[in-house]
């Protein structure tokens, strides 16, 4: 199975104290360079957990233009935009 993550799921499951359910649930967790970048800035509480983990991948998606288009057609921020493109580019079974 290839999950890709936005970073929604892992900040909020950061939050709670359970980021270890999405290696529990899906074995490895490919999130885009994107994502990793907004969970390193300010004062992220997965900034220091996610450089850790061995279960998570980081990519860089190939395709800007889809990046793009997400980003001007409807108004999404760059993580969800590169996590929405990579799912695609990879063909991931879950997002």
């Amino acid at each position: 199975m290839i999950v890709v993550s936005d970073t929604t799921p892992i900040s909020e499951l950061t939050k709670v104290g359970y980021l270890d359910l999405l290696p529990q649930l899906f074995g490895k967790v490919i999130i885009p360079k994107g994502v990793f970048e907004e969970l390193q800035s300010g004062e992220h509480p997965a900034a220091n957990l996610i450089a850790e983990v061995s279960w998570l991948e980081v990519v860089t998606v190939s395709n800007r233009k889809v990046v793009n288009e997400l980003q001007g057609s409807f108004k999404l921020d760059l993580g969800e935009s590169e996590a929405i493109a990579l799912a695609e580019e990879i063909t991931a079974t879950q997002f």
